[in-house]
């Protein structure tokens, strides 16, 4: 006879998954790093920005020397905000460094909206001597793709014809 297992919640087996062989949980970190413009404000964040972390330590970048100096005097209220964020006292001390060309964490790599390409429609396309009459698997994909072409050019031709046409004064008859 098994001995009973019992279950666990779906959150905690999560966090479990997500934490590293350090304890760390890189999931609250990574909302860290995206949320620092938000939690410090664009006077702090043009000034200093985390680069990650070692341990218990928290690393900040500077691009100035003097900058540096200056939120050394500030890492207590540092730590207290971040680990506020965290929930729980993940950061205890704070190194500040020269970014020198790295990267900061909180710096958006990716545009937030992409743009599907437009494809551009082969010449010759449709013709009825390149159609083929049977009705295999080839052949309707490619009627499709006539029909896709087709269905494109009518919408840009419909979309011309309305730019084309003249509008007409709103009248304003009372009686």
């Amino acid at each position: 006879m098994h001995g009973r297992r019992s279950s666990t919640p779906i959150a905690t087996a999560l966090k479990h998954f997500f934490r590293d062989q350090r304890g760390t949980d890189n999931l609250s970190l990574a909302r860290l790093w995206e949320q620092w413009d938000t939690l410090f404000g664009p006077d702090i964040t043009d000034l200093i920005s985390p680069l990650g972390h070692r341990g218990d330590t928290l690393l900040l970048g500077a691009e100035d020397a003097i900058v540096i100096q200056e939120f050394t005097y500030f890492s207590d209220q540092i730590l207290e905000r971040v680990n506020g964020f965290l929930g729980e006292q993940v950061f205890r001390h704070i190194h500040i460094e020269l970014l020198r060309g790295r990267s900061p964490l909180s710096r958006k790599l990716l545009p937030t909206s992409f743009s599907r390409p437009v494809p551009m429609q082969p010449e010759g396309l449709g013709n009825p001597e390149t159609m083929p009459d049977d009705d295999s698997p080839v052949a309707r994909a490619y009627r499709s793709y006539v029909r896709f072409f087709q269905q494109s050019a009518d919408k840009e031709t419909a979309a011309a014809e309305q730019a084309d046409e003249p509008t007409s004064p709103i009248s304003n008859n009372r009686t």
